[in-house]
């Protein structure tokens, strides 16, 4: 699966290719929202490097990332 990792380019002597490993959505509850987070986990084929990308929101809806 190829994705767009434009946002975690980084001057590294690897050029990287990040594949997504997995997703961990969580939920946090307050009196009148909820917090939503997601983390993907992104990991380099060629060494073995690997990156997060959190997005967060506390609303009361689903967000359309979750």
């Amino acid at each position: 699966m190829a994705e767009n990792n434009s946002w975690w380019q980084e001057n590294s002597p690897c050029q990287h290719k990040f594949i997504h490993f997995d997703t961990i959505k969580s939920t946090e509850s307050s009196i009148y929202q909820i917090g939503w987070k997601r983390v993907d986990r992104f990991y380099c084929e060629k060494c073995l490097d690997y990156k997060d990308k959190v997005q967060k929101e506390w609303s009361r809806d689903k967000p359309e990332w979750y």
